[in-house]
């Protein structure tokens, strides 16, 4: 689960939308979510010092998309 975030400003909201059962819920909460790490990013752009947590953003907003495309059931 999320237990250990090193950036918990924007990490602990992906999580709670993640572990979000409710799809529509889970779909408003990750379009949030996605909204605030895009500006997080966009703020830490020249910033030499924060690349680690820029990575971090870039993943973010990655695994985002994939919890927002239609599911296919098997």
């Amino acid at each position: 689960m999320c237990l250990q975030l090193k950036y918990a400003r924007w990490q602990k909201p992906l999580c709670d939308a993640i572990l979000e059962h409710d799809e529509q819920a889970r779909l408003t909460k990750l379009q949030h979510v996605e909204t605030k790490t895009r500006e997080r990013l966009q703020a830490l752009a020249h910033q030499e010092s924060n690349k680690e947590e820029q990575q971090a953003l870039i993943d973010a907003i990655a695994t985002i998309r994939v919890f927002k495309e239609p599911q296919e059931i098997a």
